[in-house]
């Protein structure tokens, strides 16, 4: 998986594979020294109201504490989903895109990106609906 770039900004592609006795799912690939997520994430029915989404993906707890942990929304594509990631300090954008048996997830990562206004991130996420279902 390479570096995939759209008008609005470059993504980092991350595949995830399902453990099925877990339920997390394990990262199979990601480019050398990509470190912003962590290696397993689970996704998960919304469990407390203030949470405006329907699911969550979210990492191991460790020390009492999420090492990530994302709201994930619904686009108008079954199998995709955007959400947001605070690292460092800097907000980024982040699409799930799941196999049709979810078994796979991959993750389009954009660093340090996050389309502040929802015109525009209805754009985005428009721009990466239509490069998703017809890939060059």
């Amino acid at each position: 998986m390479k570096q995939i770039k759209f008008s609005f900004a470059e993504a980092t592609p991350l595949l995830y594979k399902l453990n099925t006795e877990t339920g997390y799912y394990i990262l199979a690939s990601a480019p050398i020294g990509f470190t912003a997520l962590p290696n397993e994430l689970k996704m998960e029915r919304t469990q407390d109201k203030k949470i405006r989404s329907n699911w969550v993906l979210c990492s191991r707890i460790r020390n009492g504490k999420y090492l990530f942990f994302t709201g994930l929304i619904e686009t108008n594509h079954p199998k995709v989903l955007w959400g947001d990631h605070y690292n460092k300090g800097k907000k980024s954008f982040l699409f799930s895109v799941f196999s049709p048996d979810n078994t796979e997830m991959e993750i389009y990562y954009f660093r340090n990106f996050y389309p502040h206004v929802p015109p525009m991130r209805e754009k985005n996420i428009r721009e990466f609906l239509e490069v998703f279902s017809h890939p060059s």
